[in-house]
């Protein structure tokens, strides 16, 4: 459906009482799926309510007003409580923005922090969302988002855009393409050193390796930095392009992320000045920022960044954002437990994979990773301090967008044979069977992530006329990792490739990747080799 004639269903739809309203609170139903709507919207939300109807949810929508006689953080979060014992709610999803006239918000829950530090730039207050889903207890027992609307456009947009990822989106390379951006860590060098050994752990490790990763690294001598005052041109086509999810990870402010500087001049890193440039036209991502303040809903000085991207008609479906000054070590945990979540577990849905996180989170945990942080997080902010961290980010990090957004991972999988030698300098026969007839197919012989597939291209001096073009082939360079790669037809549910393996390949494990579409699906699938 597109967005005009959306608009004007809802518009015609806002005469009439919602057909989903629930008048009479103390009834006995069952309701999966609820919506909590600021008084302006509680007739505009039937479209979604529909759609999630439609995909077997029970569904219901209460205005905020009706949440108690006196509506407020903590009356909503006893009224929570209530309707989940009684109707067994799951998902919950506001339709508000967290500040604004009487009629058109819905707060967020606003508390101390449990970890304070003028030496590391902390701060003394929370607003979040998180106790929303606690109902006040421990664990998240609701999956909650947020549409942080003003008004009825910016509404119509999200749930358009909400209801295209899961129904209008054409299958394609973007559902294993997933996109990072990284700035530069700025602390000490040590502990950055340490922070980017943690992030490509995780990188490495976590991430299947059948999805494709983009890296942009904002520092100048990484080799996944592409030409520096070009850095920001290159983050916004990286979104634009579309993608599973795009990740942010570096520095934030409320209305931007980080800065890079070259040759004493900053230029800016993805803020709300590139709205406009947004356009995704296929593949609207799940935007992951983990950085400070991008998630600031409650800020009285204008939309965040995160609010800003959401209300586009052409950005990403859902955006999790902190809603302050966020620490490195609740960052990195919060940033192992989602990939852990998305690509290990069991859960479809955003709000899920947001919730499991974050019981992982608070919950014990001896793992080396987890160690590895609180030896470093307790060197530098004490050991003392972890608990307040950890307690503190799963407040901080907010979902704008619906929580029973299904997540577009390829549903299916392709089996991989190869027949041949492998050896530097043969050929491999390589088939593989997708789970449907017809499509196209891409395949891949493919280094592993850490390493490269050729020389990475030589820079001349930062003076040099041809240095950002050097530099661009360079980060071309170190982003491909595949030494072949072939475009297939899906034929009968098979497609079949000849990978020659380069006579001069260094002995180590390599992937064979394949990723194969048509018009209603996706899969995806691995074959690990040796290469003696």
């Amino acid at each position: 459906m597109r967005l005009g004639a959306l608009a004007a269903l809802l518009i015609f739809s806002a005469s009439q009482e919602s057909k989903y309203r629930i008048t009479d609170l103390g009834s006995d139903r069952k309701v999966d799926y609820l919506v909590v709507a600021a008084e302006a919207f509680v007739n505009d939300c039937d479209v979604l309510l529909a759609h999630r109807e439609k995909r077997g949810l029970k569904v219901g929508l209460v205005a905020y007003s009706q949440t108690a006689k006196e509506p407020s953080a903590d009356n909503l979060i006893a009224f929570l409580k209530t309707v989940r014992e009684k109707w067994g709610v799951k998902f919950l999803l506001l339709v508000g923005d967290a500040v604004g006239p009487e009629k058109t918000f819905i707060p967020m829950k606003e508390g101390e922090s449990k970890y304070y530090s003028e030496k590391y730039m902390s701060e003394k207050d929370i607003a979040s969302d998180y106790e929303y889903s606690t109902t006040g207890g421990g664990d998240p027992v609701l999956h909650v988002g947020r549409f942080p609307a003003d008004t009825k456009d910016e509404l119509a947009a999200m749930i358009d855009k909400t209801i295209r990822y899961e129904t209008k989106q054409t299958p394609g390379p973007w559902q294993r393409r997933i996109s990072f951006i990284t700035g530069e860590a700025g602390f000490d060098p040590m502990i950055d050193r340490v922070i980017e050994a943690q992030f490509t752990k995780i990188v490495s490790e976590n991430i299947p390796s059948g999805f494709d990763i983009e890296v942009a690294y904002a520092q100048t001598a990484s080799k996944y930095c592409p030409f520096p005052p070009k850095f920001n041109e290159n983050a916004v086509r990286m979104l634009n392009e579309g993608a599973l999810f795009y990740v942010y990870v570096g520095h934030g402010w409320r209305e931007g992320c980080d800065r890079i500087t070259w040759r004493e001049k900053d230029y800016d890193i993805l803020s709300v000045k590139n709205a406009a440039q947004i356009d995704i036209k296929n593949g609207l991502p799940v935007m992951v920022v983990i950085a400070c303040s991008t998630g600031y809903v409650d800020s009285k000085g204008g939309d965040c960044l995160g609010e800003i991207l959401l209300k586009g008609k052409t950005g990403p479906v859902a955006f999790l954002g902190g809603s302050r000054v966020t620490q490195p070590y609740g960052n990195a945990l919060l940033g192992k437990e989602l990939v852990a979540a998305i690509f290990g577990g069991q859960c479809a849905t955003i709000g899920e994979a947001i919730d499991e996180s974050k019981k992982k989170i608070l919950a014990p945990d001896d793992s080396p990773f987890r160690k590895t942080a609180d030896n470093m997080a307790g060197t530098v902010q004490g050991r003392d301090n972890l608990e307040g961290m950890r307690s503190d980010v799963v407040r901080h990090y907010n979902l704008l967008g619906d929580p029973a957004v299904v997540l577009q991972k390829p549903g299916g999988e392709i089996a991989i044979e190869t027949l041949g030698i492998e050896a530097p300098g043969k050929t491999l026969s390589v088939k593989g069977k997708a789970p449907f007839a017809e499509g196209k197919a891409i395949l891949t012989f493919e280094c592993p992530r850490e390493k490269f597939a050729r020389e990475l291209e030589k820079l001349p001096k930062a003076s040099a006329d041809d240095f950002e073009e050097k530099i661009a082939k360079r980060y071309q360079q170190a982003n491909d990792k595949a030494f072949v790669r072939l475009e297939l037809d899906v034929k009968a549910g098979v497609f079949t490739g000849e990978i020659a393996i380069p006579e001069k390949i260094a002995a180590g494990s390599y992937t064979i990747k394949a990723f194969a579409w048509n018009g209603t699906a996706a899969a995806i699938g691995t074959k690990g080799i040796k290469i003696d």
